[in-house]
């Protein structure tokens, strides 16, 4: 189990808060800071006891923190590591939770190529665990416990920065699985987007007239 005095968590919704609560729960952090960029998700983060503390500004909130976990939607993952990674102390780790990865990882890796070291490292992560539902109050502190973890460093990657996001995935209850960007991602689009692209589809075929006849398994 990794144990870190500062945590920064970037997007404190259902897998922010999951592992704000997890991390609190295993005493893996002394402080636990919410960033977001309204006040109002993050004070409900902080009642929930997710969070100890909370800010909107980000260069505040990573800026003490030994750790720092990006949890936005895909697409905006570089741009808050790429910011995170300027004001956060050079020794920091920053990772996120994204379902895919080496997009994620390469355009990380370009925005702190030019550190040289004076920027934090990044390792990407992607914890196969979530739910239907989204926002911190539906956040629970066993949501990765017996769930698997995919963590992507690259060649870029220090590897003692990679052994602890291992840790940290492990300490929260995670079986943590090492791959590249690339395999993780035709992995994950052969056992997960794949399938769920065809189920779409095929639900988006069934005739309206049909409708009334859905059951369980449809709507699944």
């Amino acid at each position: 189990m990794a144990f870190f005095e500062t945590v920064a968590i970037v997007g404190v919704g259902l897998m922010g808060g999951s592992i704000g609560l997890a991390l609190r729960k295993e005493r893996m952090a002394r402080h636990v800071i919410g960033i977001g960029r309204r006040i109002e998700p993050l004070r409900a983060a902080e009642n929930r006891r997710a969070i100890t503390e909370v800010t909107t500004d980000l260069r505040q909130g990573v800026a003490s923190a030994n750790l720092v976990i990006v949890c936005t939607p895909v697409e905006q993952v570089p741009e808050f590591v790429a910011a995170a990674a300027k004001a956060c102390k050079p020794e920091t780790i920053i990772t996120d939770v994204g379902s895919t990865k080496a997009a994620i990882v390469t355009a990380c890796d370009k925005a702190l190529a030019d550190s040289k070291g004076l920027w934090a490292s990044f390792v990407g992560s992607h914890p196969l665990a979530g739910s239907e539902r989204t926002g911190v109050e539906f956040a629970r502190d066993d949501l990765f416990q017996g769930r698997t973890t995919v963590v992507t460093p690259s060649e870029n990657t220090p590897p003692e920065a990679a052994a602890k996001i291992e840790a940290f995935w492990q300490g929260l209850g995670s079986k943590v699985v090492k791959m590249s960007p690339q395999e993780h991602d035709a992995a994950v689009a052969a056992t997960s987007h794949l399938p769920h692209l065809i189920a779409s589809a095929l639900a988006a075929a069934t005739p309206a007239e049909l409708l009334p006849l859905t059951a369980s398994g449809w709507a699944d």
